[in-house]
């Protein structure tokens, strides 16, 4: 079994220009999946519910970002729900072979989080739209 640690994820994001950066020295941490809708097709007279799988995808990319100006006015610049952004995750890095999501999103909000006795950080969340790609480097 290969068991991998954080530490190796590496996540890029499209800029206000449009250009794939990579933010990984910014995020501490990173909550995705690829749910599939399932459609209920239960008619009278089941005794049991049935199902069947609809749409993919569509569901929500939360990255927490500890607080630096240089992250805040990326997602500033990104943050109008006019253009999609680019964003590739990567949990085991860049290195050939290893698998990368490439995920065209819109940036949906971004908060920033602050108190007294810790590290200010943004919390920022992405809706993915369209179908995403697994490939790899």
């Amino acid at each position: 079994m290969a068991v991998k640690t954080g530490r190796t994820m590496v996540i890029l994001l499209d800029n206000s220009s449009g250009t794939t950066v990579d933010v990984s020295g910014y995020a501490n941490k990173i909550d995705f999946g690829f749910p599939v809708d399932m459609l209920d097709t239960t008619v009278f007279g089941s005794s049991s519910k049935q199902f069947m799988p609809g749409f993919v995808g569509g569901d929500d990319i939360a990255i927490g970002f500890r607080y630096d100006p240089t992250i805040e006015a990326q997602l500033a610049g990104i943050s109008p729900l006019t253009t999609t952004s680019t964003l590739i995750i990567s949990p085991e890095g860049t290195t050939a072979g290893n698998v990368k999501y490439t995920i065209e999103t819109f940036l949906m909000d971004y908060k920033v989080g602050a108190a007294p006795e810790s590290i200010d950080e943004i919390a920022a969340t992405f809706r993915k739209t369209g179908a995403y790609t697994r490939t790899t480097w």
